[in-house]
């Protein structure tokens, strides 16, 4: 198992992205706070769009403080690492777009 998640680490970090926007989005739903799954995904790719542009200033081997200014954009990036952000961010995005819908289905049958 941990073989195949190593091969596929898309999929670890899509998993993890969704956890991370239900942890955040399940409490918020709970005070009652509109677009929770918003927020949840919002929290969900900041914590990977900040994991690849640590990881890009690792790659270029000088200290964190004289790079702090590059790898804010994923054109500066490797292709696995856009890969990284992008499939965890799709996955996100997929289900506050579903759970959105789903909410406004269920608000208009005289909710």
């Amino acid at each position: 198992m941990v073989a195949f998640l190593q091969a596929h680490s898309w999929l670890s970090h899509a998993a993890l992205a969704l956890a991370i926007q239900g942890a955040a989005a399940l409490p918020l739903g709970l005070l009652r706070v509109r677009n929770g799954e918003w927020i949840g995904a919002a929290l969900a790719i900041g914590f990977y769009w900040g994991r690849e542009k640590r990881d890009h200033e690792n790659r270029l081997h000088r200290p964190a403080a004289e790079v702090w200014d590059q790898g804010w954009f994923p054109w500066e990036w490797t292709a696995k690492s856009v890969g990284d952000l992008l499939v965890p961010a799709l996955a996100c995005l997929a289900l506050a777009l579903l759970l959105g819908w789903l909410g406004r289905r269920g608000r208009g049958r005289g909710a």
